[in-house]
């Protein structure tokens, strides 16, 4: 199956108007399906080579960690940063918040609410602001959801998003984290993302076979794990399978130099810097 591609304009304002009953808790994995994963062609991995550390909730700022801060991107920009991972949530109203934690607020309540008494909470406006003014940015999602109705709410506000801004070409620079092999085909549906993620920790059922071999039957070929997990067997499949490997979260430096040397091509971090 090719990868769709669909007019941006006409879906993104459909998922903006659907009347979704979200769930804001996160939902048990769905099993893995027996029937065949399709193939997504022309991943682009290209950013691997940008910079070997992401940093993580928009990276550590002033002994904070987790803010997805507007203040963490431009202060870990400054200090060299290109990838950058933010966690995203729904709000109470069902808008697209940068946060860590499911909340329980109105997207207003939580925006106009500094983080650790600080920093102020990066909306999306200000996110594809950025984006759209730093060309040489890319943004890893941490979204959480594993069930579809919040997942296509979420990306179809990207997609909206962007479309604000009359500029798509900046959803090519979103790297979307899938959580679940049976989420690939309705997240590609949502937008031809250029690049995806299969991420390991929300999935108890991954053993190092069944991730190659998803891998292969999609085209998908970057793992995220976390790097006590990353077991030499499971690096040396990966590897031979021709597959990219990120481990998080890592904040000493001898265990990054460790993690590189064993042939994790990213790390996630709060404080190491380029």
């Amino acid at each position: 199956m090719k990868r769709s591609h669909l007019v941006l304009g006409s879906f993104c304002v459909a998922l903006a108007i659907a009347d979704i009953t979200l769930a804001l808790t996160l939902p048990s994995p769905a099993p893995i399906s027996a029937q065949s994963t399709p193939t997504f062609d022309g991943f682009d991995y290209s950013w691997i080579d940008l910079n070997p550390y992401i940093a993580h909730a928009g990276g550590g700022i002033l002994g904070c960690t987790y803010t997805n801060s507007y203040e963490a991107l431009l202060s870990n920009y400054q200090l060299g940063h290109r990838l950058f991972e933010f966690d995203f949530s729904l709000s109470s109203d069902g808008e697209v918040v940068a946060t860590h934690d499911f909340i329980t607020t109105s997207a207003d309540a939580f925006n106009s609410t500094l983080v650790e008494d600080q920093f102020h909470p990066i909306s999306l406006n200000q996110l594809f602001d950025f984006l759209y003014h730093h060309p040489d940015v890319y943004i890893v999602t941490d979204t959480k959801y594993t069930d579809e109705p919040s997942t296509r709410s979420l990306l179809g506000q990207l997609c909206s998003a962007a479309e604000d801004l009359l500029d798509r070409t900046v959803l090519d620079r979103f790297i979307i984290q899938i959580y679940h092999p049976d989420t690939l085909p309705w997240v590609m549906d949502i937008y031809p993302w250029k690049s995806i993620i299969y991420t390991l920790y929300a999935n108890p059922e991954w053993t190092p076979e069944n991730v190659a071999a998803f891998a292969k039957e999609s085209g998908v070929k970057y793992i995220t794990i976390f790097y006590a997990a990353a077991s030499d067997e499971a690096l040396k499949l990966w590897q031979s399978a021709g597959l990219y490997v990120g481990v998080h979260t890592v904040n000493d430096l001898g265990t990054a130099r460790e993690a590189f040397s064993r042939g994790v091509s990213n790390i996630y971090t709060d404080y190491l810097l380029p």
